[in-house]
């Protein structure tokens, strides 16, 4: 179903395209995928959701939380605040989570420079694993930290 430009309730389709973009198989099971839909009516960008972990309640207060995203966009698309508001809505709004977590590899200048833009923070690097040996650096967004988010409450 689209409504807004964003596709959901077909994530194994959204999937198998963000695997296509990045390069081989990453999709880790269970998951959730919201695609971006252009004016073609074609996806030009998606993001799948995966190793969701709930957050702890001490005395009514939550703490931890958090989901992975995978994302891929078409050469030359752009992750425009309402785009991100709507990819966001899911693991911040529907699934009301703190926080969301991404792995880039350290080769994808793009994607580091995107992902800075929308407020994720560098927090650490993998040696040697990306797909081609090189380092992934871990980046995290908190809910609270997020100005695309805020600007949609």
């Amino acid at each position: 179903m689209v409504v807004n430009d964003i596709l959901t309730d077909a994530d194994a389709h959204v999937a198998t395209w963000i695997e296509d973009k990045l390069g081989g198989d990453v999709v880790s099971v269970p998951f959730r995928a919201v695609g971006i839909v252009g004016d073609n009516g074609k996806l030009i960008g998606g993001a799948y959701f995966y190793n969701h972990r709930e957050p702890n309640i001490v005395d009514g207060k939550k703490y931890g939380g958090d989901i992975y995203a995978a994302v891929a966009l078409e050469e030359g698309a752009f992750m425009t605040p309402d785009v991100v508001s709507k990819i966001l809505a899911f693991p911040f709004g529907q699934l009301d989570l703190p926080r969301v977590s991404v792995d880039i590899d350290e080769n994808n200048t793009h994607a580091i420079e995107q992902a800075e833009r929308l407020g994720f923070q560098p927090e650490g690097i993998k040696e040697g694993a990306g797909p081609t040996g090189g380092d992934i650096i871990m980046f995290g967004l908190k809910r609270d930290n997020c100005k695309f988010w805020r600007a949609q409450k």
